[in-house]
């Protein structure tokens, strides 16, 4: 009583007679539009069927147990992909907004590496290894073939090597600069000005000094006439003491800066 019992059959909901409700299978009903099957309702189940679009016109999708795509699930915090890899594709740029200031990397959760701002100074970005003697290695593409750029070893005091995945093992360099000898690949550091130098200008320095940051001694290039002459000079005795300089000409002068004359009283 009170009950209309169609029994399977088919209801008809459109004047050409292409749109229709029925239920001839026990626990389902399906839906057909302009004489395609396009959605159907099983025991706690709504299924969009192929060939058909299900259109969300402006409001949110709420689900609090999770979505899943294909073999992706978004739940909570986490987005999973059940096998393959993925691939983040956009017109613009990738923007990573951490409020808590850190960019994790891990490998089957275990920790490798991160990219945070630095505690003691929020400005400044902080690269870091996680895993213990784990180093830093920079690679690139040098003709088709991959070379290692720069290796950092964080096993030996954060050794550096450039060129090189060498490092200086055994031996006590901090840096370790790598070329095969030729004409062409050789190992250097360069020291340049860009602006038009005057004579008296120091081109660049190599400086030692000791824990206290006080500087011992150091090798320079000063400039002896404007970018076109220069002399290799030698300090010591605190570190700013020119002891030597060796002139563009080749002469080498010990205890004076002046020019190298014969008989002048160099020694």
């Amino acid at each position: 009583e009170g009950v209309i019992n169609f029994n399977g059959k088919e209801i008809t909901l459109d004047a050409d007679f292409d749109t229709s409700i029925t239920s001839d299978t026990d626990d389902q009903i399906d839906i057909k539009i302009a004489g395609a099957d396009d959605f159907r309702f099983t025991a706690n189940t709504f299924t969009v069927l192929s060939g058909s679009t299900l259109v969300n016109s402006g409001n949110a999708i709420q689900s609090n147990a999770g979505i899943t795509i294909d073999n992706i699930t978004i739940d909570g915090t986490e987005i999973d992909l059940s096998s393959g890899d993925l691939t983040l594709d956009v017109a613009g740029d990738i923007v990573l907004d951490a409020d808590g200031g850190d960019i994790q990397f891990s490998n089957g959760g275990t920790l490798f590496g991160s990219i945070n701002s630095d505690a003691s100074s929020p400005q400044a970005m902080r690269i870091q290894s996680h895993v213990s003697d784990g180093d830093i290695i920079f690679k690139g593409n040098d003709g088709g073939s991959t070379i290692t750029a720069m290796s950092i070893d964080m096993s030996d005091g954060g050794k550096l090597g450039l060129a090189t995945g060498e490092l200086g093992i055994g031996i006590s360099e901090r840096l370790t600069i790598a070329g095969n000898g030729t004409s062409t690949n050789q190992p250097r550091i360069k020291f340049s000005k860009a602006d038009s130098a005057s004579t008296g200008d120091d081109f660049g320095r190599i400086i030692f000094n000791n824990s206290a940051n006080t500087d011992l001694a150091s090798i320079g290039c000063i400039s002896a006439s404007g970018n076109t002459e220069a002399s290799l000079v030698f300090h010591s005795g605190g570190g700013n003491t020119e002891r030597m300089r060796l002139n563009n000409s080749g002469a080498m002068i010990l205890g004076r800066t002046d020019a190298f004359t014969s008989g002048g009283g160099n020694t």
